[in-house]
């Protein structure tokens, strides 16, 4: 950890997740499925959360993306270290609120609202919780129905991560061993089950089915929240009734 961050310091991460060509690649393509994401909601202004979003290398790629669309974004982490430094990297961006959030927890009980957002985005972030399907729940009840959860992961082992994050104890602490018997990372293909086993809709994954034997580092895998049916809503009503 010293390492990664020396004497505190959050340069050499940011650098990393923000300008090494394979995250650029990958940040710019999670700006773009947001920009198309966003064209398809209709609320206005559209809110957005951002989960354990870091040194903000994927978010200095979508505020600028978004530019010109009404939004409300929330930059949330688990440590207010890096809240407070992306209050300075983001000033130019007053709508912005930063805001703890551990999926560890309940985000209920930390200041969260129940179905309060148009799209989840979470880079990176999932696999680093100890019980996927526990995490995949919490965020399925922060989405708005109809809502769009965004999710990057790095679904190919490789060396450098392994030698890096690897070294790390915080790496090994997942407990879902039937999901990840003996590593932390999945194939995209069972995190698009995994999506759809918790009751996301509309799974679908990038680079597509089609090229499953393509071998990429990460994956954007994307699912909807179930859209509430007008007889449900008109059930939910009688029942409060």
């Amino acid at each position: 950890l010293h390492l990664l961050f020396p004497d505190g310091s959050l340069e050499a991460a940011e650098h990393m997740y923000q300008k090494s060509p394979a995250n650029r690649t990958y940040n710019l393509l999670l700006s773009e499925a947001a920009v198309a994401v966003s064209k398809g909601i209709k609320d206005s202004p559209i809110r957005i959360l951002e989960i354990g979003a870091g040194t903000g290398g994927s978010t200095a790629y979508i505020l600028p993306a978004l530019s010109g669309v009404p939004v409300e974004y929330v930059f949330s982490d688990v440590a207010q270290i890096f809240l407070n430094n992306a209050r300075r990297k983001f000033a130019d961006y007053p709508w912005i609120r930063y805001q703890l959030l551990n999926l560890e927890k309940e985000p209920l009980a930390q200041g969260f609202n129940e179905k309060d957002f148009d799209i989840i985005i979470a880079a990176n972030v999932v696999h680093a919780t100890p019980d996927l399907r526990r995490s995949l729940g919490r965020i399925r009840n922060l989405l708005a129905p109809g809502g769009i959860f965004l999710l990057l992961e790095q679904t190919t082992p490789t060396r450098v991560i392994d030698l890096t994050f690897g070294l790390t104890d915080g790496w090994w602490k997942y407990s879902d061993i039937d999901l990840r018997p003996s590593y932390p990372l999945m194939h995209r293909s069972v995190w698009k089950q995994l999506l759809t086993e918790v009751g996301f809709t509309q799974v679908g994954i990038v680079p597509k089915e089609t090229h499953e034997d393509t071998a990429t580092e990460q994956t954007l895998i994307l699912g909807r929240e179930p859209v509430v049916s007008e007889q449900a809503r008109t059930r939910r009503g009688a029942q409060l009734i």
